[in-house]
Formats: structure tokens, sequence, C-alpha cells
């Protein structure tokens, strides 16, 4: 139980970073230097820009949601983890859509 307690914090974390590397708003700074600890070279890749730290991130740590369809109990095993896949990558498609107009409007702005 405690391990699955500490991988969901951690997964927390990880979506922690991808925000305040998008954001310009401060968190508090203890939270900052736990995250900075455990993170600090995938954040320093955001914060250069790099989409794929973003997709990493949120790939790793992301909940992965059920498809809206109803599941074909005949269907293949192979097609149900390639549905699977590919609702992942959408997410993940939308992250990184997400994250490039959020930097667009950090460079811009600044």
């Amino acid at each position: 139980m405690l391990c699955q307690v500490q991988k969901l914090v951690e997964k927390m974390y990880t979506l922690l970073g991808v925000v305040v590397s998008v954001s310009t708003q401060r968190v508090e700074e203890n939270l900052y230097t736990n995250l900075r600890g455990q993170h600090m070279a995938l954040m320093d890749r955001m914060a250069k820009g790099e989409v794929a730290a973003f997709e990493e991130a949120f790939n790793a740590a992301a909940p992965k949601f059920v498809t809206v369809t109803a599941p074909n109990y005949a269907a293949l095993k192979e097609a149900a983890e390639k549905a699977a896949k590919d609702a992942a990558l959408a997410d993940v498609g939308m992250c990184s859509h997400a994250v490039k107009i959020s930097m667009h409007r950090m460079t811009s702005s600044g």
C-alpha cells in the first residue's frame, strides 16, 4: 500500500513539474525545492521548451483514461491494446499542443 502511495506522489510531483514549467505563478518554496530535487533535469529540459520532455512527463504521470466506446469482447487482445495506445497518444498530443501554445505565449509576452 505504501509503495502505491509513493508512486502516486511521484506522479503528482511530475505533473506539478509540467504545470510549474509553463506557468508564471510561483509555488511555495519548500514544495518547489522538493520538486526541483526530484525532477531537476526534466524541469530544465521543459524550461528550455523541449516538447519531448513534456510528452515524457505527461506519458509517465498522467492518468490513463478509459475510452468512450464500449469494449468489444469479441475483438482480439491486440485490437484492445492498440485502442488504449491510440487513446494515450491522443492525450499526449493534446498535452503537447497545449504546451506549445503556452510556450509561444510566454515567449511572445516576455
